[in-house]
């Protein structure tokens, strides 16, 4: 269950910064609102988003048929340090582009570069293969 809620947690996130990367509706919350644009844009480089966007997409968000390929072949296994690394730098990419006012609804930069810092060490470790099935339904 954790890790459900962190890629769905990352894949909201994911939306909030580079809507492109997805549909939107006119009422959903985007990064850009608090840049006092008219314009709907990513305001962050959505490279690093795509990486996981197809695997994300398909076993979390939504029913797929493509779904039962990752649970044939056990791809259970999810880069969440870097995932959430990724995410860190992009939201602090966004959080120096916004106004004092606003920057203060959001963590410091401080906080997420703790956060970004205690992440970055779990990408030094070697990871262990998962014991049983794992797979999310």
């Amino acid at each position: 269950m954790a890790l459900e809620s962190f890629l769905l947690h990352f894949r909201n996130l994911r939306a909030f910064l580079c809507p492109s990367l997805q549909n939107n509706c006119s009422d959903d919350i985007l990064a850009s609102d608090f840049l006092e644009e008219s314009e709907v844009f990513d305001v962050v480089d959505k490279t690093n988003f795509s990486r996981e966007k197809v695997r994300l997409d398909k076993m979390l968000a939504h029913l797929s048929y493509t779904s039962e390929h990752y649970i044939e072949t056990q791809a259970y296994d999810w880069p969440v340090p870097r995932m959430l690394v990724e995410v860190l730098e992009q939201l602090e990419v966004f959080v120096r582009m916004l106004s004092p006012e606003i920057r203060a609804w959001f963590p410091s930069n401080d906080e997420i570069s703790n956060n970004k810092l205690a992440a970055s060490s779990f990408l030094e470790r070697p990871t262990r293969a998962p014991s049983g099935s794992g797979g999310m339904s």
